[in-house]
């Protein structure tokens, strides 16, 4: 039985306005997962303290904005460390916040100075000198002076929280956000259309993100939105403003393999006329342009 009642406890005191959830970072030093595996301990209220148990003597401790995910703090617990109180201030939110915008800055200058000299550190220091070596480069750094390794790391980290403040305006970027998702974060097209629609945009606002930022073309798109779960008549509706009929028309033959019958009766109910969806057909051959001018023949009421 897991007795930890040996282990003391820990205050967290938090200073902001909004509730922050205190999670056990288990795990910790995947080299792939920064976070580990977060286990919740417990939330404290807009300026409140909460005490709370740890699951191990050494401990690692993230804390996260409670409604947006976002990452905040992380605090590490060690058998020797006497300490047993843990502030959740201002700081620590202006140190994210900077942290998010130099992700921003780099990606949107990928050829500038800055850029190239966190690259250098990143790809030509050993690990074991790395976290020194980002720490330091921050602090030689005016705009950049609260950044931290740590803080570096939970950004890259938390994408999706990431992706969720900008929906919500919480933070202000300037390049692209796929741009983002991909360089900095070196998301995949799938991955990116999945944080983002957990993030809460649209399926509309997502295709144009692949598009511009993934370079994808109308069947890519729709293979990604695809296999996030969108159903066919939604990705025809986000495609349509950003990519022609006839490439939709395209999409529904090749990437869902529907017959003409299902295409003429799915591009009706997203909303394009008969005669436009008739062009379309056309332009597809064979088949579909023997199919388009029967169904046409139909509706022209001259055949009638």
């Amino acid at each position: 039985m897991d007795d930890r009642s040996n282990i003391p406890g820990i205050s967290f005191i938090n200073q902001l306005p909004y509730a922050v959830n205190i999670y056990d970072s288990g795990g910790w030093k995947d080299p792939d997962n920064y976070f580990g595996k977060l286990t919740l301990l417990g939330t404290v209220a807009a300026n409140a303290t909460t005490y709370v148990q740890p699951l191990q003597i050494t401990s690692v401790f993230v804390v996260n904005n409670a409604a947006t995910e976002s990452p905040l703090a992380r605090y590490v617990k060690t058998s020797v460390d006497g300490a047993s109180t843990f502030n959740i201030t201002t700081a620590n939110e202006a140190a994210m916040k900077a942290t998010f915008q130099f992700i921003d800055d780099i990606t949107h200058n990928t050829d500038g100075q800055l850029s190239a000299a966190f690259k250098a550190i990143r790809t030509g220091t050993p690990n074991s000198i790395l976290m020194e070596t980002v720490n330091y480069f921050f602090s030689q750094q005016p705009r950049y002076t609260a950044c931290t390794f740590d803080t570096y790391m939970m950004a890259v980290s938390a994408a999706e929280a990431w992706a969720r403040s900008v929906k919500r305006a919480v933070i202000n970027i300037v390049n692209p956000l796929g741009d983002i998702l991909r360089f900095a974060f070196g998301k995949n097209a799938s991955e990116t259309a999945f944080i983002l629609g957990n993030a809460g945009f649209s399926a509309r606002e997502i295709a144009a993100i692949l598009k511009s930022s993934f370079e994808q073309s109308a069947g890519q798109t729709a293979l990604v939105m695809n296999q996030a779960g969108y159903p066919p008549n939604e990705v025809v509706s986000a495609l349509k403003s950003i990519f022609s009929l006839q490439e939709i028309a395209s999409v529904l033959r090749d990437v869902y393999g529907f017959n003409m019958q299902r295409i003429n009766d799915i591009l009706q109910k997203a909303g394009y006329p008969a005669n436009t969806i008739e062009g379309a057909f056309k332009s597809l051959g064979g088949d579909y342009a023997n199919f388009a001018k029967k169904v046409w023949d139909r509706l022209n009421p001259s055949h009638w």
